[in-house]
């Protein structure tokens, strides 16, 4: 995948300019890091983090760290600037994503409890009384009209007009700071399962690995999974496949 990849160059280019070779190198990393910004938001916070790097963690003088951490940042505006500059000739705004406070709706919609805050005004309908337990994940909340308060009410992140588009990210933030705690249980648990991909399901914003992989969980497995992802259109299908008997009248499992 093209994220991937340009992150992996980035760190590799980062490295060969830690080392003292080249100021090239640094300026293939930050273009590179600027380039995987482009293709999906969270390239953003790169930029930061891999610079403060460049500035911190090497045995190269003071001013040899700061030139390469000018040039990488050259290399990033190389590719930024344009792209802001062309953007705002062309619609009068500028940034790499219109719409992705949607996402942050989405993580904080299946814990949010109007009770520890006030919801800002024009926000009160997506207050909701539904158990967290019993609240579906964070894919629905984004995208679902039939689970997502928001979707219903403000349109999805693709038709969503910008005052709709704030709505829900002022009732995000409202989310965030009346309820901290909350979210970093969230934030953490989603952080801690990329290290232990068995555990905490339900947070983290979808199904753990067992729910998506394996069957042996009660109440779970393909069915569990496709409601999770899917919605019931998915659970349809699953179970339609589960139903196709084979000749000696047991249930065909779904791939």
């Amino acid at each position: 995948m093209p994220f991937i990849f340009l992150v992996a160059a980035a760190l590799y280019a980062g490295v060969r300019a830690q080392e003292g070779e080249c100021l090239r190198w640094a300026a293939i990393c930050g273009l590179a890091l600027a380039l995987a910004a482009s293709v999906r938001l969270v390239g953003g916070p790169l930029l930061v983090v891999v610079g403060l790097w460049a500035l911190a963690a090497s045995g190269l003088p003071f001013r040899r760290r700061l030139c390469a951490f000018a040039v990488g940042a050259a290399g990033a505006a190389a590719v930024l600037v344009p792209y802001y500059v062309a953007e705002y000739a062309a619609v009068g705004d500028t940034g790499l994503s219109r719409n992705g406070v949607w996402n942050v709706y989405g993580r904080v919609a299946p814990f949010a409890d109007c009770s520890k805050f006030t919801p800002p005004p024009g926000t009160e309908r997506l207050c909701e009384t539904t158990s967290r337990p019993r609240r579906p994940f964070t894919y629905q909340y984004t995208f679902n009209w039939y689970y997502s308060p928001a979707v219903r009410y403000f349109g999805n992140p693709h038709s969503a007009t910008p005052e709709q588009t704030g709505r829900a990210a002022a009732f995000a933030r409202a989310v965030i700071v009346g309820q901290p705690l909350d979210y970093a249980e969230e934030v953490g648990a989603g952080l801690l399962r990329y290290v232990a991909p068995h555990s905490f399901r339900g947070y983290g914003g979808g199904p753990s690995y067992d729910d998506l992989v394996r069957t042996g969980l009660p109440g779970f497995g393909a069915i569990g999974a496709a409601a999770a992802l899917g919605g019931w259109g998915a659970v349809a299908a699953v179970r339609r496949r589960r139903h196709r008997s084979d000749s000696g009248g047991r249930l065909a499992e779904a791939p």
